[in-house]
This record gives structure tokens, sequence and C-alpha cells, in this order.
């Protein structure tokens, strides 16, 4: 009896500004995001998927909505998935606290981290929603659509890891795939997988070749 969640990160959002835009409204999909959504849903047309259950912010909620129609299955919301919080809402990527020193004492432990969510928290609620999202019976699939930083946050946390780890270290891609495998009520495996993406934002076409990454190890 095997029970897999696809923890999906949403598609590419429209952000000209290039800001950190967390949990603030109006950051939809972009043209190109909705494209990939519709193709990724491909990836799944085979498997038992029994539902998608989404973050509540606009950008899963689109995607989920996409894969929920093309794969004909209902589409919930789970606040638990929603995207970790942060004080630096609202600025450029490029934003530099350095120069602010009044804001230095967000900065004091980054293991914590003090200038947002916690990682413990953040892996608590991703957890429970983890858990509570396997299909009733023990077996079949689901996918919940999150973001980066609580999907890889969990993975780490299903794979018996340390769960803080540095911004530049996630490997989440957009509309990736990271599997929880469970027989009852123990994890067997946990995987990370890419599907690249047939266009570019430029319209090109791009070659279709898959790639698969497992990582971690067997709990």
């Amino acid at each position: 009896m095997t029970a897999i969640v696809h923890l999906v990160r949403h598609g590419e959002v429209v952000n000209p500004h290039q800001l950190l835009y967390g949990r603030l409204p109006g950051f939809p999909l972009s043209s190109l995001g909705r494209r990939h959504a519709e193709e990724f849903s491909s990836e799944f047309c085979e498997r038992p998927i029994a539902e998608v259950i989404s973050s509540p912010l606009e950008r899963a909620q689109e995607t989920g909505g996409i894969l929920a129609k093309l794969l004909g299955v209902q589409l919930r919301t789970d606040t638990r998935l929603v995207e970790s919080w942060a004080r630096f809402e609202g600025r450029k990527f490029k934003y530099r606290p350095y120069f602010r020193p009044a804001e230095w004492r967000y900065y004091l432990n980054p293991w914590k981290p003090t200038w947002g969510e916690p990682f413990f928290d953040i892996a608590e609620r991703m957890a429970a929603a983890v858990l509570d999202a396997r299909p009733a019976g023990g077996q079949g699939e689901v996918i919940c659509v999150s973001h980066a930083a609580t999907i890889y946050t969990v993975r780490r946390y299903f794979e018996g890891r340390r769960i803080q780890h540095l911004s530049s270290a996630r490997i989440v891609d957009y509309l990736s795939a990271t599997s929880i495998c469970f027989e009852g009520d123990v994890v067997t495996d946990v995987s990370y997988r890419e599907f690249p993406k047939r266009h570019s934002s430029d319209g090109r076409s791009l070659a279709r070749n898959f790639h698969a990454a497992p990582v971690g190890r067997r709990c």
C-alpha cells in the first residue's frame, strides 16, 4: 500500500520589478508560467492522482487550478502550504540590509532565522499538511502546490537532514516535483524531479530531456 504526495512548486510569476513577493498579493502566473503548467500536467496523466491541494496564494491557486482541470480532479486549499513569511517582502532582490544598521538585528541568527518564519515552524506545518494530504486508505497519489522555501524545508525534514539551510542552496525549480513516498506511516523514499519546459521566455522551443534526480535516503 503506497501513498505518494508530490510537492509541486508553482509556475513562473509576473514580477517585472524583481521584488521579494513572499505572501504579498498581486503576483499571478505569467503567460509562460500558465503554458508550462499546462505542459507539466501531462507528466501526471497516467498516474492515479486523487486531488490537487494548493497554497492560498494566487500563483499557487492558478497553478493548482490548471493541474486540477487538466487532470480531471478537484482542487482544494490548505493554508498550511502557504509561503514562509519574511520581514523584507516588497523589497528588491538586490536589497542590501548591511547598509541599514537598524535592521542588522534581523541577521543575528540565520539558522532560526531572525528575519522571518523559523525553519522549525515551516517544517512543522508543512509536514502536517503532507501527512494529512495522503489519500484515504493509504494508497494513491496527490499533488500539493506550494513554494520553494516551504518545499525545500519539509523535504530536508523527511530526509532526516538538518532543516536549517541557506536560501542559495535550495534546489526547487518552477514546476518541479518533490515526491514523498509512504508505506503506511513510514516514509520510504524522497525524490526530486525537474521537468524541462517546452518553451523559453521568448517563445523558442526547448528540448524535452527529462531529468530525474533522487535525493536523500530511505527512512
